[in-house]
Order: structure tokens, then C-alpha cells, then sequence
């Protein structure tokens, strides 16, 4: 197929917010739009569209339909098809329901030099988009407690580059607002980056990651799921000035290693 054109006519009483891939939206009309070149055989185009009811515009037992059409030629042939298609629901009474976590390391123990993740997940088993945010400050030495003491000047954190930032569970916003991971860095620096997909990333030599935020938007039956891989730094000392303060004689690091089969 080629020269595909998607029209998505919104109900009225909904009022536009985005559209995904680089839809166009007519306010005259109160479409979308989407236009392609070429549509490869088998292939798929998903895109979407995100509206929004103010109060009052609706009420829980109306319904509303969505129709869309698209137009498309035949490659090869002088012949254009058209299919249109429409969709009604109803509304609810908003419910957000959902969880949130933070864990750091993995179900196996990390070593110097060794990739260790922490991993930010969670739940929406309601019926409205949900807001996640996650913050993180990496340990200096021993623990989060230590870095938050020295903040962002920390030397080298006990997780350095290279980073990779994996998506194992999608939010289902990827393909628009994605995942946004703002950080600081040893060096004073401060970024943001927006992720919809997997991927690795260093900083320049020297330079850490010493504390980070992670936001995405979640559809209702999505559970969000990243981590942030690192490495453990070679310099983490074998043990803390104050290891008599951390020692606990009812479960020593050798009984642990017991109870886990190890």
C-alpha cells in the first residue's frame, strides 16, 4: 500500500490532547490525521490518540462513538480502497488503583566490577491513566543513608557507568510521552533524557550518576517495569569504618549465604 491517510473523527464532546506518531490535529474539523508513504506488507502501524471529558461534559450513562476511516493506493495498481470503522463506549466513574516499588540489587548477590540493576515497577489495575515517579539517590560507599549525607558531590558512587535502562514491562505510553529519566551527576551536571524503548548510555570518563528520577504514565492494565543497570565500582572498600555497628550476630553473612542454599 502507499499514500495511506488515517482520519480519526473525535467524539465532540472530548477535547484533544496528543496524538502519536506525529498525528496532526485539525481543530476546524475535530480530526486527527496520520499520513504514510508506503505501508509494508504483514507490517504494522499502531498509533493513538489521547483525548480527555471535562467535568460536566459527560455523565456515566451516555455513550459516545469514535469513527475513523482510512484511504490508501494499491502499489502497483492504479486503485485507491477505502474502509471506515467506528467504536461506541460508555464512561465510569474514575477509580485509580494501583502499586509502586523500588528495589535495588537482584535475586543474586552483586560483585565489584559486576552489573547490578535497580529495578522501579508497578501496577495501574484501575480504570485512568496513572502517574508514576520513582527518585533514587545511589550509595557513596555502603548505603543510600551515606550518599544523602555528602549529596550530589559524591565522588564515585558504588554503581557507575555504563548505564542501560531497560524496559522490561511497557507502561503503554511509549509510543508518546515514554519514560523520562532526569539525573545528576557527580561532575554537578544535570539532564533529561526520554526513553520508549531500551537502551545503553555512558557519560563522559569520571563522571557518575548520583541521583535519578524516573516518570511514565501508565494505562489502566499496564504494569510498568524498568531498571537501571549499572556497575559496581572496583573501589567499594571490602568493609565500613563502623562495621561493628552493621554486624548482626543473629544472621552473620555466613548463616545468610545458608538460608539461600549457597
Amino acid at each position: 500500500m502507499r499514500d495511506i491517510t488515517v482520519v480519526d473523527q473525535l467524539p465532540a464532546q472530548a477535547v484533544f490532547v496528543r496524538a502519536s506518531n506525529s498525528g496532526v490535529y485539525d481543530p476546524a474539523t475535530h480530526t486527527v490525521t496520520w499520513k504514510w508513504e508506503k505501508w509494508g506488507f504483514q507490517s504494522v502501524i499502531d498509533s493513538t490518540v489521547t483525548v480527555k471529558y471535562p467535568d460536566g461534559s459527560v455523565a456515566p450513562t451516555d455513550t459516545v462513538t469514535n469513527k475513523a476511516s482510512i484511504t490508501a493506493s494499491v502499489q502497483n495498481e492504479d486503485r485507491t480502497m477505502t474502509k471506515n470503522t467506528e467504536f461506541t463506549h460508555g464512561f465510569a466513574e474514575r477509580k485509580s488503583v494501583g502499586t509502586i516499588a523500588k528495589s535495588g540489587g537482584s535475586s543474586n548477590y552483586s560483585v565489584r566490577k559486576g552489573s547490578t540493576p535497580w529495578r522501579l515497577y508497578g501496577t495501574n489495575t484501575g480504570n485512568t491513566t496513572l502517574h508514576f515517579h520513582w527518585e533514587d539517590t545511589l550509595p557513596c560507599t555502603w548505603s543510600t543513608q551515606e550518599a544523602k549525607a555528602v549529596g550530589d558531590a559524591c565522588d564515585k558512587p558504588s554503581s557507575v557507568g555504563p548505564y542501560h535502562f531497560a524496559i522490561y514491562s511497557r507502561s503503554g505510553t511509549e509510543t508518546s510521552s515514554g519514560w523520562t529519566v532526569e539525573y545528576w551527576t557527580n561532575k554537578g551536571n544535570h539532564k533529561v533524557e526520554n526513553f520508549t524503548a531500551s537502551k545503553m548510555f555512558t557519560l563522559p570518563d569520571g563522571e557518575w550518576i548520583t541521583r535519578y528520577t524516573v516518570d511514565t504514565d501508565a494505562l489502566p492494565g499496564h504494569s510498568p517495569s524498568v531498571s537501571l543497570h549499572g556497575r559496581i565500582s572496583e573501589d567499594v572498600p571490602t568493609e565500613p569504618a563502623d562495621f561493628a555497628s552493621r554486624y548482626d550476630p543473629a544472621l552473620p553473612p555466613e548463616k545468610a549465604l545458608q538460608l539461600r542454599g549457597l
